[in-house]
């Protein structure tokens, strides 16, 4: 797929580890944009930095596919001078490689030539040795890909098979790319898949790979198969960039400000030819995979939303109140991209959630209708993502409420790394308060939260002796006496033995009662209130020898 600035909101969709990558850039641009040792300037669309995103996204998305780096139009320099700008390339892409540390592991050599890439004539007349040794190199990749891949029933193999050839059969004919479930199993079935069960184990194995999209557990998307990624990322694109629509009426009148009318969906979507099964699929794929998000009646787009940089007058006292996940070094490049995925998922996922406003770089949210709060990348660090509440006052209810927000937002960010990284794992820190550099260094809030009472934290900058009150925010240090609290009560009740106790909880969510039995200790209230901010809970109620003893209620349900 194209490298174009389109495509990296889509990016997610593509890689995987079941493939080879091969990242093609001009060999001749790259030379003039970075001679002489520089980097190709700030441009966003700089060689450069175009190419330093790639890497980190394919190390990012794919740490254990093979890496082809191919330098086009080699056909342009002059003979006389080939051999010295391979030298000068293969000294700048080293260069780039070292930005990301662990991608280098993943490339493909050229041993023959003896540099980190293979040229690529284009013309195939000046140096056709090169397109062949860049085949022969994908070939020897693809084997290594496909000897360390599991094996598999040969009937899933022909299934896959069979839904490639009709995948061509519908591109032919301009029919959308996606089956009902009930369409795959009359192809499965007549390549040996004899029932339901076996299908969606294929479907599930295929999609995992990166042959097709296929979400079990997504609404209208767990009845649909999507036969070809490529196709649901250009579906997007029409979405997001008005000037592929095929639709005039759609060009003209959608993405007002990240935003895509209902009405104007209906229009893409007939363009397309998608049934009105097959469109309420492509909302649920493309929801799935954090594109669009729906507010109203419309859908919002993150990535198109107009940029606003968050500016802040207190720069100070707003580092005491906030949380930071921290993206710097070689994944500060991918923060453009992860963090309206970020908002997208916050919105979906915790309906206490409002948008006050959004925008693609910031968003003021606002929880339980109370408590405010800023995500946004900071406009002085751009590798952290920053989570500010807006406090009015230090009351428990209050604290209580930042508490489950910060961890709502924080379960997200754990989704999203672990559907995007994989092999990579982004914590919840808050600056460090002795550090007296500018930006300063940030420290992980969990092993703050574990630390014990009276064992002392240390700056890691300046090996300064950090108090744990001293070190937190007052929601975190509330949260700290919170879980400090409940090991009490665990330690109590072990202590107690045959003396505690058992009650009924019935906690009542989504309409749905849970009951369960727990120990009795001097301190149920505050593990109930612990189910509380996981935001899984609504109503719990109490039961000792069969009469009430307790009701709790949570206040967003």
């Amino acid at each position: 797929f194209g490298g174009q600035l389109e495509y990296r909101d889509v990016l997610h969709v593509f890689l995987g580890e079941g493939g080879v990558v091969v990242v093609c850039f001009s060999m001749v641009r790259i030379l003039e944009e970075c001679g002489a040792g520089g980097t190709g300037g700030q441009a966003e669309d700089s060689e450069w930095n175009t190419l330093t995103f790639w890497l980190a996204s394919v190390y990012a998305h794919a740490p254990r596919a093979p890496l082809i780096l191919a330098a086009t139009h080699c056909d342009m320099i002059p003979s006389a001078q080939f051999q010295a700008a391979c030298n000068s390339l293969d000294a700048i892409l080293e260069r780039v490689l070292a930005l990301v540390p662990g991608v280098g592991m993943q490339l493909v050599h050229n041993a023959a030539g003896r540099l980190c890439f293979f040229p690529v004539d284009n013309t195939r007349k000046t140096r056709p040795e090169t397109v062949v040794a860049l085949r022969r190199a994908l070939d020897e990749a693809v084997r290594t890909v496909l000897q360390a891949e599991k094996e598999l029933p040969v009937e899933w193999v022909l299934t896959l098979r069979r839904l490639l050839e009709v995948a061509s059969e519908r591109t032919q004919l301009r029919l959308p790319l996606v089956l009902t479930l009930e369409e795959s199993l009359e192809v499965a079935a007549t390549q040996g898949v004899s029932n339901a069960t076996e299908l969606r184990q294929c479907l599930a194995t295929l999609s995992a790979a990166g042959h097709l999209l296929y979400f079990p557990n997504v609404d209208a998307a767990s009845h649909q198969v999507v036969l070809d990624p490529a196709w649901l990322g250009a579906l997007f694109a029409d979405v997001a960039f008005p000037s592929r629509a095929k639709s005039a009426r759609a060009a003209q009148s959608r993405v007002g400000e990240g935003r895509v009318a209902l009405a104007d969906l209906e229009v893409l979507w007939e363009a397309h030819g998608l049934s009105a099964d097959q469109r309420g699929a492509a909302v649920d794929f493309m929801t799935r995979l954090s594109l669009v998000v729906l507010s109203g009646d419309s859908f919002v787009i993150p990535t198109k939303l107009p940029r606003r940089t968050w500016q802040r007058q207190q720069r100070d006292q707003d580092r005491s109140r906030m949380v930071v996940f921290n993206f710097r070094g070689w994944l500060q490049s991918l923060v453009d991209t992860l963090l309206p995925r970020l908002l997208c998922k916050v919105l979906l996922a915790d309906p206490l959630f409002e948008a006050d406003s959004l925008s693609r770089d910031a968003a003021e949210l606002r929880y339980d209708q109370q408590v405010k709060c800023v995500i946004f990348q900071d406009d002085v660090d751009p590798g952290l993502i920053c989570v500010l509440p807006e406090l009015t006052s230090s009351s428990d209810d209050e604290l209580a409420l930042v508490s489950a927000l910060t961890r709502s937002i924080e379960l997200c960010m754990d989704k999203l790394t672990e559907e995007t990284f994989r092999h990579l794992v982004v914590r919840l820190s808050i600056f460090c308060p002795r550090c007296p550099y500018q930006p300063g260094h940030v420290r992980d809030l969990g092993e703050l939260l574990e630390r014990k009472e009276g064992s002392p934290a240390f700056c890691d900058v300046t090996g300064a002796k950090l108090g744990e009150v001293e070190a937190m925010p007052g929601w975190c240090q509330w949260r700290r006496q919170r879980a400090l609290e409940a090991e009490a009560a665990k330690q109590n009740q072990v202590s107690q033995g045959s003396r505690s106790e058992h009650v009924q909880v019935c906690c009542t969510s989504a309409g749905a009662a849970v009951h369960s039995t727990v120990e009795v200790t001097s301190l149920v209230k505050i593990m109930l209130e612990v189910f509380f901010f996981s935001g899984d809970i609504c109503k719990a109620q109490v039961y000792l020898a069969g009469e009430q003893a307790h009701s709790y209620k949570h206040r967003g349900g």
